[in-house]
């Protein structure tokens, strides 16, 4: 397999999935940029060499079960990358996952040293398993800031591999302070943020503009929870490179710019969304299939660069007028007078925040289930003393 084997600009914007049975060794550069590329199965590959997935910033799945050597920076920047087994890999070179900004459990027995920066900057970084590695001064981690590492002599850890978005578990974490506000602040934001994940209760019903737009060393926000805010101001989010995911099923209007530049953006789900002012999603790569059937009003560039969205669902807003830059490669537009296919095509959707979320519902009833029978037994125990004192 030569080096850079996907040279051609629009091949890169296309390319989704790759399989190769026979293939043994990735040269490097090999998938390099690859925009597009989302999932990738290469069941007799035992190496990867140097940058070959770098900048691939779409990919979140790769399967290679027999993979040993990642050499360095073999998957830099690959900002989706949330779905790899590192189990059988015995040498991890220098960044091989830097800026990997979705990985969320890492795990290997067999390593018994790892390389400078092999995993920096890996901000959604919460589990780190390696109990045979000895050599643990340097700065393999750097960056990391919520994560717990397990090394040789080191205290057991027992991980949740799946991060379940229960929002009635996050809720209770926040503290009493954060129902009692009215606004966000600058001053009061950081009372919102659980375990990476920005929780806004009943009593928010606004994210003004800048609020969450990054800043160095600022507290990364992995997924949104945001149950009755209407409106996201302008920049609200903007430079928040490792959000993945936004649950927003009362909000209306984005504001311009509102998630420019996420580029670890996948899932949308905003059932309510009415406006989605310019510059919105710009750059979002990651951003897939979404529907926003209650759209009424999308301004120019509001999806400029979302390389990953196939299918888009306007409901019955008038797409005669919206245009859609040479980077997004949509294929289907589900709304009135469109100019694209109506008919949806088959693509490849990373779908596991969502799922996470699904399961954190189902967990959630069944608390609240156990809550309701809790206070029904209650009430029969009092309702008995009552009459047993009455007699």
């Amino acid at each position: 397999m030569p080096r850079n084997l996907i040279q051609n600009y629009d091949l890169r914007q296309s390319v989704v999935y790759i399989y190769a049975q026979h293939i043994k060794v990735l040269p490097a550069n090999a998938f390099q940029n690859v925009y597009s590329l989302k999932r990738v199965y290469f069941p007799n590959v035992d190496e990867i060499e140097q940058s070959c997935f770098s900048g691939s910033y779409c990919l979140f799945s790769v399967c290679a079960p027999k993979l040993r050597t990642v050499k360095e920076k073999a998957f830099q920047t690959c900002l989706s990358l949330c779905d790899i087994d590192i189990g059988s890999v015995q040498v991890i070179e220098v960044s091989a996952f830097e800026t990997c900004q979705s990985l969320y459990f890492v795990k290997n027995k067999t390593i018994t040293a790892l390389s400078t920066r092999c995993f920096a900057s890996c901000k959604s970084l919460r589990f780190a398993i390696f109990p045979n590695v000895t050599e643990y001064q340097g700065n393999y981690f750097e960056g990391c800031v919520n994560l717990q590492k397990q090394f040789k002599n080191g205290p057991p850890l027992n991980p949740k591999i799946r991060s379940i978005l229960n929002p009635l578990n996050l809720l209770r974490q926040l503290p009493r302070q954060a129902f009692e506000e009215s606004a966000l602040t600058d001053q009061n934001k950081h009372l919102f943020i659980v375990n990476s994940v920005l929780v806004l209760p009943k009593n928010i019903r606004e994210v003004p503009k800048n609020t969450f737009k990054y800043k160095k060393n600022d507290i990364c926000i992995r997924a949104i929870i945001a149950l009755n805010a209407q409106q996201f101001g302008m920049k609200a989010f903007d430079q928040q490179h490792w959000l993945q995911f936004v649950y927003a099923p009362n909000c209306v209007s984005f504001a311009k710019d509102c998630f420019l530049s996420n580029y670890s953006l996948s899932n949308v789900i905003a059932p309510k969304l009415q406006q989605v002012a310019s510059g919105c999603f710009s750059w979002c790569y990651s951003l897939q299939d979404s529907s926003f059937p209650k759209m009424e009003k999308v301004e120019d560039c509001a999806f400029q660069g979302c390389t990953s969205l196939k299918n888009l669902n306007l409901g019955q807003f008038d797409a005669s007028t919206i245009k859609f830059d040479s980077y997004t490669k949509l294929k289907c537009l589900k709304a009135v007078n469109s100019k694209v296919g109506s008919v949806e095509v088959e693509n490849i959707n990373n779908n596991s925040c969502e799922r996470n979320l699904m399961c954190g519902f189902i967990q959630m009833h069944g608390q609240i289930q156990r809550i309701k029978c809790r206070r029904i037994k209650h009430m029969k125990r009092f309702t008995l003393r009552i009459k047993n004192e009455i007699q």
